[in-house]
């Protein structure tokens, strides 16, 4: 219950209760008059003075209950300007909250969602999938060789690179799909089924290319990709997508490296 609901009431039954007796002494010392008057008679003297105590009794009611209106008036008000700071406080505060939880579901370097905001997204979307009886793709995907730019170009450089890879993906992917940078050089993508995860892979590729043509670095892009199927006749959970993809991503590496040994 507010501050409002609780205290005011209160107050204002105990204003009620005093102006009540009052008004109550105001009645009575008039009546008291009255009478005395009445039956004073002849002996006009204590009628007088009867009357002239009646009318000083009179005179400090009316300003007592001038005075307890006033104070009550202040009260109000009061009252009604601190639930209107307490509601901005409310008000404030929830916003807060919000512009938090935003927060902690957004990566700060990319503007991407971080692993927590993709997780909450990715289970809603799952859900709609399964109902709707639709297909997505789930796109593990790895930036080569990010320590070397960390190591060769500094640490600034780095950061560079991972927004650059976050843009890339913003251009191959609608904004309907889910895009996250999980943490580190990994980042995945829930997209609707626009055809073959192998057509999906070779527009990210191509964009990836023209980026490197364009930008002019001392250094290239390169993403290793995973792939998985989300199947709604037999619907898997999203971290079984996500090994899914991560093997097969672990699998293409794994092969690279044997192809530069062999080489």
């Amino acid at each position: 219950m507010s501050r409002m609901a609780m205290t005011l009431p209160r107050k204002l039954v105990i204003s009620a209760a005093i102006a009540g007796v009052l008004l109550g002494a105001l009645t009575w010392t008039t009546l008291r008059a009255a009478r005395a008057a009445h039956s004073a008679g002849a002996q006009a003297p204590d009628a007088l003075v009867a009357a002239r105590q009646a009318n000083v009794i009179l005179r400090l009611t009316w300003i007592a209950a001038i005075l307890f209106a006033g104070a009550g008036y202040f009260v109000f008000r009061n009252e009604l300007r601190g639930e209107g700071r307490d509601g901005t406080t409310i008000r404030m505060q929830q916003k807060h909250a919000e512009e938090l939880r935003a927060l902690s579901l957004i990566d700060d370097l990319t503007g991407l969602n971080n692993r927590r905001g993709f997780l909450a997204l990715a289970q809603q979307q799952i859900k709609l999938a399964r109902r709707n009886k639709k297909e997505l793709v789930l796109l593990f995907v790895d930036m080569d060789d990010f320590k070397q730019i960390n190591d060769r170009h500094g640490h600034q450089q780095g950061d560079l690179a991972l927004q650059r890879a976050a843009r890339v993906l913003r251009a191959t992917f609608r904004d309907s799909d889910i895009i996250a940078r999980l943490g580190g050089d990994e980042f995945v993508v829930l997209a609707a089924d626009t055809g073959t995860s192998a057509s999906i892979i070779e527009r990210l590729r191509h964009e990836l290319a023209a980026r490197n043509r364009n930008d002019g670095l001392p250094y290239t892009l390169s993403f290793s990709v995973g792939a998985a199927r989300f199947d709604p006749e037999d619907p898997p959970t999203i971290e079984e997508l996500l090994q899914t993809a991560d093997s097969m991503l672990y699998e293409q590496k794994k092969q690279r490296r044997t192809h530069a040994i062999m080489d």
